[in-house]
């Protein structure tokens, strides 16, 4: 996301004259992928064990200590949550004008 600070005439990062900021909220997760083409069957046993932990109290607890939130959700949950954390990061790398060397 871009803010631009109104005119602060000068040398600015934004090569336009003016200077502006861009605000960049990061964070870490984790989660559980399984192979292409794997039986829903699986994905769906391997959801339900993972949900039992990630739900239960000591890991809640463990989760809370470190800050951090333990979110159990459906693979469909999370594949559209992937997907959307992948459009944000493409439009902050097209935006800085980052390059592969």
């Amino acid at each position: 996301m871009e803010i631009r600070i109104p005119p602060h005439q000068g040398e600015g990062w934004g090569g336009d004259g003016n200077i502006w900021i861009l605000l960049l909220v990061l964070s870490a997760w984790f989660g559980l992928f399984a192979p292409a083409r794997t039986p829903q069957r699986i994905v769906a046993r391997l959801n339900e064990a993972v949900l039992k932990i990630v739900r239960s109290p000591g890991i809640q607890a463990q989760f809370a200590a470190l800050g951090a939130d333990a979110v159990g959700n459906s693979p469909e949950e999370f594949a559209a949550f992937v997907r959307r954390d992948m459009e944000r990061y493409a439009r902050v790398v097209k935006l800085s004008g980052a390059k592969l060397d």
